[in-house]
């Protein structure tokens, strides 16, 4: 299958804007810039801009119950943990999400992965992480598969070890992951990607690699959350397990930035999580 998408009035190439040109594509990928080829779809883009679409590769666009009423709580100057022991944060979501059918969560994913093609996404990754149980992690997977094969854009499934359940102590919950959760998510194929939220107060180092290394047994290529509030070594496990990325870094020290490039994990900077 070819694709001639001609008399573009202006193409952004990643690095430059070239005008009045042409793009020729072939089963997928780009073959020439510049020249117009035969093809078997012809696309006229005259007088149109065209450019890269933006992939987008930490989303957690699945979830039930908005959480806007913590807004006033960080004009406070509230922190993470503080606006938590209010009944805010990870653990108010879990709730509402655990009580949302798959036909809701799927509805209102939808309504965000449409808005985010509206801005220009092609390729979006959407995390797991808000069921904190067996039951509801596959929930929300099935759901993300189920939106995969539907949407117009590319989207990559992941699994998420976000936190841990207040009835639960974090060595249990392990167990139920690396028991229960990835052994099911790793036969069904419902995730490309494992990431842990490695921070104090959720999952330690230990605990992350014990979580990464199971879940790559079962082909999911490692992620990690790490050094959002602290340093503790948790970009140092992302380049030992030569994660495919880090992703806030709000904390990281110089020598783990080293260690990251390194290993080649990408950097995925989130700097306005805290705020």
């Amino acid at each position: 299958m070819s694709l001639l998408i001609k008399n573009i009035g202006e193409l952004f190439d990643g690095y430059k804007i070239i005008k009045n040109t042409s793009i020729y594509i072939e089963n997928g990928k780009i073959k020439s810039i510049g020249r117009e080829e035969k093809a078997d779809e012809i696309i006229d883009a005259s007088n149109k801009f065209v450019m890269p679409g933006f992939v987008d590769c930490h989303t957690h666009a699945i979830f039930s119950g908005y959480r806007a009423f913590e807004i006033e709580w960080k004009i406070e100057g509230l922190s993470y943990k503080e606006i938590a022991e209010r009944g805010g944060g990870i653990a108010y979501t879990v709730e509402q999400t655990r009580k949302a059918s798959k036909e809701k969560l799927k509805k209102e994913t939808m309504e965000r992965v449409k808005e985010m093609i509206k801005h220009g996404t092609t390729t979006a990754e959407i995390k797991s992480g808000y069921g904190l149980d067996t039951e509801n992690e596959i929930k929300m997977l099935e759901v993300i598969n189920e939106i995969k094969n539907n949407a117009s854009i590319d989207i990559v499934p992941t699994f998420l070890a976000h936190a841990v359940p207040k009835d639960m102590k974090a060595d249990d919950f392990v167990d139920v992951i690396v028991e229960e959760m990835l052994p099911e998510i790793g036969e069904r194929k419902l995730a490309k990607f494992c990431d842990v939220f490695c921070e104090v107060g959720y999952f330690n180092v230990e605990q992350s690699r014990k979580i990464l290394m199971e879940a790559k047994k079962y082909g999911m290529l490692p992620k990690i959350h790490a050094d959002e509030f602290s340093c503790m070594g948790c970009s140092k496990l992302a380049a030992e397990l030569e994660a495919a990325s880090a992703d806030h870094l709000l904390m990281t020290s110089e020598k783990e930035m080293e260690l990251l490039a390194d290993a080649g994990v990408v950097a995925t900077l989130l700097p306005a999580t805290p705020f």
